[in-house]
């Protein structure tokens, strides 16, 4: 999509949600803050499911991850209060056998990882 100008053409080919502001606090009684860049943040979940040798692809092809599944891990990873900091993780760690711990999509990973380790 990039003849399409990123987070922009892939919204308007429904890959990805629409944009949203989501509230810091639960409950929603926190600060709102604008949600992190769409791209930036599938381009955050694609790196850490390298990292962690975790399949988002072939989950998707063998239908073991939805599309509003993972459109679900990219709004996750937008709302994270540490995404600021995911990138240089990824730098440090090309290969982890898991997500960092504040990593919002830690679960998902290692559970998909499993699904994988088990076929």
């Amino acid at each position: 999509m990039a003849g399409r100008g990123g987070d922009a053409g892939c919204r308007a080919a429904g890959f990805l949600p629409q944009p949203r502001v989501a509230a810091t606090a639960a409950g929603g009684g926190g600060p709102v803050t604008p949600l992190g860049e769409t791209y930036k943040h599938l381009r955050l979940l694609a790196g850490m499911a390298k990292a962690t040798e975790t399949d988002l692809v072939g989950a998707f092809g063998h239908r073991r991850l939805g599309p509003e599944e993972w459109a679900e891990m990219v709004q996750s990873c937008r709302q994270c209060q540490w995404a600021g900091r995911c990138a240089r993780w990824l730098r440090d760690h090309p290969v982890a056998p898991r997500a960092p711990g504040p990593c919002r999509n830690r679960g998902r990973l290692d559970a998909l990882k499993a699904v994988d380790s088990a076929h």
